[in-house]
């Protein structure tokens, strides 16, 4: 997956203080296609593209501070303390949104916990299913739809590109605007969901 906090990912995140870690916890599914999606086509371009914007706001300088949640829960996992903490020290979320995502333990816990705090610090970024689906799970937030991106083909690089560049634009407008950190961020853990009834691939 992307990297954690430091840029390799593997190091633990810092000692947590008083104050906020990361600007952004990237949280998806531990589907093969997503993490592949995430770690070729998305993440590199996402965070070069953050890491101008916040200094064009006069935030710090780079690196822009990323953290991604280093695996899928499972039945009888127990939700690390690492993770907890690098979520409450996180500024925006962004969710990587797929079927798959509205049915894993960790994502839902990712989102419910962001939800509690400050539901418009969610960024939902739609990667597949279908609309009948998919609205319903993220309204009344406002996604971005890179569903059309999925396989980038020839020309389509420049467009996803400019696409990643105006959603990147739009996180470090949030991550401007989040709160004071405060050590009362709720955190919640939910199990995994029981899927439908109709496999995940066709919703």
């Amino acid at each position: 997956m992307m990297a954690n906090g430091n840029g390799n990912g593997n190091g633990a995140i810092p000692s947590p203080a008083g104050d906020y870690i990361y600007d952004v916890f990237l949280s998806y599914s531990f589907k093969s296609d997503v993490k592949e999606w995430v770690a070729k086509k998305f993440s590199d371009n996402f965070r070069d593209d953050l890491e101008s914007h916040l200094i064009q706001l006069g935030l710090y300088p780079p690196p822009a501070r990323v953290y991604v949640a280093p695996r899928e829960i499972k039945p009888g996992d127990i939700w690390p303390n690492e993770l907890q903490e690098a979520l409450k020290h996180s500024k925006v979320l962004v969710a990587i949104c797929s079927p798959h995502y509205f049915v894993s333990g960790w994502c839902q816990s990712e989102w419910t916990t962001f939800e509690r705090r400050a539901p418009e610090l969610i960024m939902p970024v739609l990667y597949n299913g279908s609309d009948e689906y998919l609205l319903p799970k993220v309204s009344p937030i406002q996604y971005a739809d890179f569903r059309e991106f999925r396989e980038i083909p020839g020309g389509r690089v420049a467009r996803f590109k400019v696409r990643v560049e105006a959603f990147a634009n739009d996180v470090a407008a949030k991550v401007k605007s989040a709160p004071p950190f405060s050590s009362s961020f709720p955190s919640v853990l939910l199990p995994a969901t029981p899927p439908p009834n109709v496999p995940l691939q066709v919703l």
